[in-house]
């Protein structure tokens, strides 16, 4: 009777610790790793011709958690954020919404007159929030924009296309030394990363991960 009980507790606990395994290994795990150039568009009309500019972009990927019997489910609603601090304390930008790269732009064609012009579509930006990060996929968050030639950079995210040349002036960066941080939320935990940026003027930002 005794042997009888005590193999029935050990199927029960055996049981529950192969669920636990199962639903450890399918958990998403959310990494964001250092922005890089992800393009450079050069056609950019400005005088006195097309004007280059540099799109800084951090990966988000889902990745298999250690010892995982098998990969992970979607991390779904995935939400990013952006906050940008001067090294000396003077500056502070954000938080604010990230943009997904995989998202459309939040523009719509509408004719005016004879022209064909683009308009801010508040729909695209409100829906564009979010977006489901699978394990085969990394996406990409853009995070900052510079000119060829210009000494400031901006951050950047869906609401800079108010702006001509997507610059916000209240998200201006000028030359110097930042941390920027960069936060994704997702339905089952959170991952946050810091990094470092250097604007050397006319030379494109360099970002550099920021120890911690």
């Amino acid at each position: 009777m005794e042997a009888l009980l005590l193999g029935f507790v050990l199927g029960i606990a055996a049981s529950v610790a192969a669920a636990w395994l199962v639903e450890y290994g399918a958990r998403p795990q959310i990494v964001v790793t250092p922005p890089a150039v992800w393009g450079v568009q050069s056609s950019y009309p400005g005088p006195p011709g097309p004007v280059g500019v540099l799109f800084f972009h951090a990966r988000v990927s889902n990745v298999r958690r250690r010892l995982a019997l098998l990969g992970p489910r979607p991390a779904w609603a995935c939400h990013a954020s952006l906050e940008i601090e001067a090294e000396d304390g003077s500056l502070k930008l954000g938080p604010v919404d990230g943009r997904w790269a995989a998202h459309p732009e939040p523009v719509a064609p509408a004719t005016i007159g004879v022209h064909s012009v683009l308009l801010i579509d508040p729909g695209k930006i409100l829906a564009g929030r979010t977006i489901d990060v699978h394990s085969h996929t990394p996406l990409e968050v853009g995070t900052l924009l510079k000119f060829a030639g210009e000494n400031d950079c901006y951050l950047f995210n869906d609401h800079s296309y108010y702006f001509p040349q997507w610059k916000n002036p209240a998200w201006r960066l000028p030359p110097g030394s930042y941390r920027l941080t960069v936060t994704i939320a997702y339905e089952s935990g959170s991952a946050v990363r810091r990094f470092r940026i250097v604007n050397a003027g006319n030379s494109s930002p360099t970002l550099v991960l920021q120890e911690t």
